[in-house]
């Protein structure tokens, strides 16, 4: 049986939306040849675009093959070569909340040093926290770090530890 002119239409539409030739054939009741001259040259830029679109919007590819049921390959061979196609997420503060932009190849969680001291102060019981913001404003304040060490019973190595607790990280 052949397919009239709206049937066509619909057949090449649903092909662009991306529904396989076998389906359309039981579908419309016609041979699988007649389908495959229908939709000659037709692309699935239907398909395509709806997977683009929901790949800018920064779904994952799981995601977008739950939503479509199609294969991680075809999503892929869909996707390849779009610049910016992922949302960039931006970092916000741990302690402040603040977005802040951080540097390459590296995972800070903090915008800068006095946050990361403060939110590891919540980590830290008190009393250290105080003890090491005092060491930070004695070595400040140009005391060596082996004077520091013998008030507060460490050695040198400790306390510029602490001093530099937060300067390879953020």
């Amino acid at each position: 049986m052949t397919a009239t002119k709206d049937e066509r239409q619909e057949i090449r539409t649903l092909y662009r939306m991306g529904a396989k030739q076998n389906k359309l054939c039981d579908a419309y009741d016609v041979s699988r040849s007649t389908v495959c001259r229908i939709v000659k040259g037709a692309t699935r830029d239907l398909r395509d675009d709806r997977i683009r679109k929901l790949w800018r919007d920064g779904e994952s590819l799981e995601n977008i093959a739950r939503a479509t049921n199609l294969k991680r390959c075809t999503i892929r061979a869909a996707t390849k070569g779009i610049k910016n196609g992922r949302r960039i997420r931006i970092p916000m503060c741990d302690y402040c909340g603040k977005e802040f932009k951080q540097r390459k190849f590296t995972k800070g969680m903090y915008c800068r040093h006095e946050c990361k001291r403060r939110g590891i102060a919540k980590k830290l019981s008190y009393k250290k926290h105080e003890r090491n913001e005092d060491m930070r404003k004695m070595r400040a304040d140009g005391l060596t770090y082996q004077s520091i060490g013998n008030k507060y019973k460490l050695t040198k190595q400790r306390v510029h530890a602490i001093v530099h607790l937060d300067e390879a990280e953020v």
